[in-house]
């Protein structure tokens, strides 16, 4: 249990430097704050199983944590998957996930009635924990979620054929289903014995699908923000994604192109600057990350050769 622990330990540490350079990111990009909220709940997951395994506290109180973090996964999990699947529902409605939370919330507070407890999870100090029918209903509604999830995200990658790498992209939609067949073993084994590699799993996953959704590498922490510098630039600047999709707009660009940010994020460029009129010049640059390319730059009406020298 020990090297178990130490893994656990990593991976929090890991999950809290994916929050943290998240977070510094663009305050509008599409699926940020959702996607701290799983890394928050993967800590919570992860901090839980340290205190059960290294013995520290009491069972009760290293359940209720553990649990904490287990319940908020899946829900939030989807709402990840629909901003990284660019999908509509996603970016019109982003706190959908709250709604599948609700829940969850329910089963959460049955953990504290000594009388209801038993229907989802009862804590057996020494033992495997005994699980209630409420626990399975809980995990096949989990399941669906995770799999609509890789569903969403496997969709955008073949829908998105040619556009940047789509393979990739159809791998990392995949990708979650390696927490979800992890957690179906270890119900399968000896859970008193048997370390639940679920949390580390989830971690892993959500660094693959960090870069399809936030473009940058895993251990790129800004100092300041981008979209603060961008808004300092007098130049009109957009960002996309590597299949053109929006997902940051500056002030300037606002004022030449009369759309603001809110209305262009998860559109198509061609379709954001459509309305300009054909007097609107362009020009697209890649932009690079680790060696591949993670996003484009758009300046509107960049100043000529002529006028730069």
């Amino acid at each position: 249990m020990l090297l178990y622990s130490i893994a656990l330990e990593f991976t929090m540490l890991f999950a809290f430097w994916l929050a943290l350079a998240v977070w510094q990111r663009d305050r509008s990009s599409p699926g940020r704050i959702t996607f701290i909220a799983l890394c928050l709940s993967a800590i919570c997951w992860c901090l839980g199983s340290i205190l059960h395994a290294r013995g520290l506290g009491s069972e009760w109180v290293a359940d209720r944590i553990r649990i904490l973090g287990m319940l908020g996964c899946g829900p939030l999990w989807l709402g990840v998957a629909g901003h990284a699947a660019r999908n509509e529902l996603a970016r019109r409605v982003p706190w959908f996930p709250l709604i599948l939370l609700a829940p969850c919330a329910g089963l959460y507070g049955l953990l504290y009635s000594d009388r209801w407890s038993g229907l989802f999870i009862a804590t057996v100090p020494g033992g495997a924990n005994q699980l209630g029918s409420l626990f399975w209903v809980f995990n096949v509604y989990i399941y669906a979620i995770v799999a609509t999830g890789c569903g969403l995200m496997i969709h955008s990658a073949l829908r998105n054929r040619g556009h940047g790498p789509w393979i990739r992209r159809l791998l990392v939609g995949c990708a979650p289903l390696a927490p979800m067949i992890g957690n179906v073993l270890f119900l399968m084994g000896d859970r008193g014995n048997d370390p639940e590699l679920t949390p580390i799993l989830l971690v892993i996953t959500m660094i693959a699908v960090r870069g399809e959704l936030i473009s940058g590498t895993f251990f790129q922490v800004l100092p300041v923000s981008q979209h603060d510098l961008m808004q300092q630039l007098p130049i009109g600047v957009v960002l996309t994604d590597t299949a053109g999709v929006v997902i940051g707009v500056n002030p300037a660009a606002e004022r030449r192109i009369g759309v603001i940010e809110a209305h262009a994020i998860g559109r198509n460029l061609e379709s954001v600057v459509a309305d300009s009129g054909p007097e609107v010049r362009l020009e697209i640059s890649p932009i690079l990350a680790g060696g591949r390319e993670a996003g484009q730059l758009v300046l509107i009406d960049p100043p000529s050769k002529n006028s730069r020298s």
